[in-house]
Formats: structure tokens, C-alpha cells, sequence
């Protein structure tokens, strides 16, 4: 081989090479971006995690407040039957008095 071609040869691969840094440069730069947006992915999911329990602990209190105010209105009711019953017995008792009297 000639002396020019080999220097023309490593001319180019000069260059391969040259491309190939440039090629690895953006390459770790994109690696970079990737992981940041890795990072940034896991803290949305995280806080997701985080709102999905604060949800759950939220939709349980809701359930106890709904079945604690379901008692209340069952107990609001039963003592509210009981004073139709003593109010009607009152009734009862007072005419019955008012039929005893002379």
C-alpha cells in the first residue's frame, strides 16, 4: 500500500473515531436525560401512592361517618316511636281520667 492511502485510511478512521466520541457524547447525554425523567417518574408515583392513601383513608372515614350517622337516624327513629307510644298513652290516660271524673 501506498503511503498516501494509508494516510488517507487513517484519515478516516480519524474521523470513525471523531463520529464515534460525538456518538457516545450524546448517547451518555440522553442516558442523563433518560435517568432524570426516571427520577422525575418515580416521584409523580410516589405521590400517587401517597394521594391513593390519603384517597383510601378518606373513603374509609366516609364509610364510618355513613354507617355512624345510619345509627344515629336508626336510634332518632326508635326514639321517636317510642314518643308517638307515650304520647298516645298520655292521650289514652287523660281521657280515661276525664271519663272517671264526676
Amino acid at each position: 500500500m501506498s503511503e498516501e492511502l494509508l494516510k488517507t485510511i487513517l484519515g478516516k478512521l480519524d474521523e470513525m473515531d471523531k463520529t464515534v466520541q460525538i456518538m457516545d457524547g450524546n448517547i451518555q447525554r440522553m442516558d442523563d436525560k433518560i435517568q432524570k425523567m426516571d427520577d422525575k417518574i418515580q416521584k409523580m408515583d410516589d405521590k400517587i401512592d401517597r394521594i391513593e392513601q390519603k384517597l383510601d383513608a378518606t373513603f374509609e372515614q366516609t364509610a364510618k361517618s355513613a354507617e355512624s350517622i345510619n345509627e344515629i337516624a336508626a336510634a332518632q327513629d326508635r326514639h321517636e316511636r317510642v314518643l308517638e307510644v307515650l304520647s298516645l298513652r298520655s292521650i289514652e290516660q287523660q281521657a280515661f281520667r276525664s271519663n272517671k271524673a264526676p
